[in-house]
């Protein structure tokens, strides 16, 4: 595994301390007894994309005993057994491939995780929590959990995300035991998203959070950002643009999604939220949702159509390189569930990216 400070870009004193409890986090995982079978997965994915492979032994310590989180948890464990040789699970590294101005990405163990409601089509942008459904308040995700820290008077809790499509990719949790479904409102939740956005300045350049708002393809009802860091060799296809983005002025970003703004520093958490404002106000006339990111130098705000929107829709269940547009994908990188993306033209392919991306606008 990577050396972790020569690794990061733009590294500092808080990202690194991140990736080292991050990795820590794994390596302690992989020697932890009575693991629930859902732990294992969440070993098996990330050491793969941080290019190492699971060694074989942490089936030893697996306690079969415990429920199954989903039904896909088996399969994923007989197609890693299958795979053992010379002590440790051997799996295909994530591929990551240019298609015009994008870039499709594959990794296979992701390619199997739980679509839960990020495709689901009555989901509303205030959906209340159910605490019936899957949570991060739940006792089987707390191993997961390599990193808890108070941040203007918030604590925040970093879990170490199951199915990774980016490096050190960790769920951020604001006071994980209240239960708050993944609907900000400009008022009541301005703190956290101070909260968050120091921890990104912290973090420095080289750090994201993104929101999905429910309606964008969040795929947990509950209060969460997903953060990661870049490494050297490893960016977004859309980070050049946003490292030249004014500091001061907002402007537009639509680069990949028609409609998309850049928040500049200036205005910050305020113009964020009222963008939100904007949006939860419209979403109760239309059919519509929306993601960001933070990042130090600003905010990416993505205006778009519901993940149920009949157009978006339409467009999305014809495509076989993507399962839906969410934050990450709004910089320029889509998650693919098939591996062979080299039978496409790569001319045709490009254009029928971009016809999704125009499908989930909003203009």
């Amino acid at each position: 595994m990577e050396n972790t400070e020569q690794a990061l870009h733009h590294p500092t004193t808080a990202s690194t301390r991140l990736a080292l409890n991050f990795i820590g986090k794994l390596d302690e995982i992989s020697t932890t007894k009575k693991l629930h079978p859902g732990m294992m997965i969440t070993l098996l994915a990330n050491y793969n994309f941080h290019d190492k492979d699971m060694p074989a032994y942490v089936f030893n310590n697996i306690d079969f005993t415990k429920e199954w989180e989903t039904p896909e948890d088996p399969e994923i464990a007989a197609q890693a057994v299958r795979r053992i040789k010379n002590g440790k699970v051997h799996i295909e590294r994530t591929v990551r491939e240019d298609i015009g101005i994008y870039k499709l990405q594959y990794n296979e163990v992701r390619g199997y995780r739980p679509k839960r409601h990020a495709t689901a089509n009555t989901i509303a942008i205030d959906q209340p929590f159910d605490k019936n459904k899957f949570h991060l308040g739940k006792k089987e995700v707390e191993p997961g959990i390599f990193q808890s820290e108070d941040m203007n008077g918030i604590k925040m809790d970093f879990i170490i995300n199951r199915y990774p499509f980016a490096p050190y990719h960790f769920l951020l949790v604001p006071e994980r035991k209240k239960n708050h479904n993944q609907y900000l409102d400009p008022k009541n939740d301005r703190h956290i998203l101070d909260a968050s956005w120091s921890l990104v300045k912290e973090l420095g350049k080289g750090a994201m959070l993104g929101y999905n708002a429910n309606g964008a393809h969040a795929s947990v009802n509950q209060l969460h950002f997903q953060g990661f860091m870049y490494l050297r060799s490893w960016q977004l296809p859309i980070e050049k643009t946003l490292m030249n983005m004014d500091l001061k002025r907002s402007q537009p970003l639509d680069k990949y999604l028609p409609g998309g703004r850049w928040i500049s520093k200036t205005d910050g958490i305020d113009g964020l939220c009222d963008a939100i404002a904007e949006m939860n106000a419209r979403s109760k006339k239309e059919h519509l949702s929306y993601n960001f990111s933070l990042k130090p130098q600003g905010i990416a705000f993505f205006p778009r159509r519901h993940q149920s929107h009949p157009e978006y829709l339409t467009v999305l269940q014809k495509t076989d390189f993507t399962t839906g547009l969410a934050f990450f994908e709004m910089h320029g990188e889509i998650i693919c569930p098939i591996k062979d993306i080299s039978l496409y033209r790569r001319q045709y392919l490009s254009k029928e990216i971009e016809k999704t991306y125009h499908a989930a606008a909003l203009q």
